[in-house]
């Protein structure tokens, strides 16, 4: 959950006018760059989002790194992570549009029959799924889960695990190629 830069302790008065400047001196320009990258409405709650993520992440901050770039960095990855949710919004609403559409006008509604069916397919390749997972090592699966349940970018794979994005690029490949076998071995057996 999110602390309030007032609800840092009295004993951390540097962290805190540090907290001040950064408001001071980065407000508008963060509020800038991303209410033009998302518009007004959504642009603000993600500059407020980022100032959350700043005041919560202030302690891990390096003197030696440059203070607008790591403040344009959560930005810039904030502004990212509500552009996918927005994309992924849209297709699921696209989605259900083209059904309702082609069910008034005249496409036939699939039978309860084959609904079940379909649910019991889905469910049956999501147990294998869960299955193969389980039987990869904890560091196929946090990269996985972070790629493909969280959303997450390889970019913010990456920092997450201090490494460059190309290694973390190919741990991703790799995971999703000892997944697949798994899978295939399930498939064929």
């Amino acid at each position: 959950m999110a602390r309030d830069p007032q609800d840092f302790p009295q004993g951390d008065r540097q962290r805190r006018e540090l907290f001040d400047t950064v408001l001071r001196d980065h407000a508008k320009t963060i509020v800038h760059y991303c209410v033009t990258r998302l518009g007004v409405f959504h642009g603000e709650d993600a500059a407020q989002e980022v100032f959350m993520t700043v005041a919560e992440r202030l302690s891990t901050f390096c003197p030696e790194q440059d203070m607008s770039a790591w403040i344009f960095g959560i930005a810039h990855n904030k502004c990212r992570q509500l552009l996918r949710k927005r994309r992924r919004r849209a297709a699921i609403a696209a989605a259900a549009v083209a059904e309702i559409q082609d069910y008034v006008h005249g496409a036939t509604p699939p039978s309860p029959e084959s609904i079940l069916e379909q649910r019991l397919h889905v469910h049956q390749q999501r147990t294998q799924l869960v299955a193969c997972l389980a039987q990869l090592s904890a560091e196929d699966q946090l990269v996985l889960r972070w790629r493909y349940i969280k959303g997450l970018s390889v970019t913010d794979i990456a920092a997450l695990l201090d490494l460059r994005e190309m290694t973390a690029r190919k741990r991703l490949d790799r995971a999703v190629s000892r997944l697949k076998e798994k899978m295939g071995h399930v498939a064929a057996g």
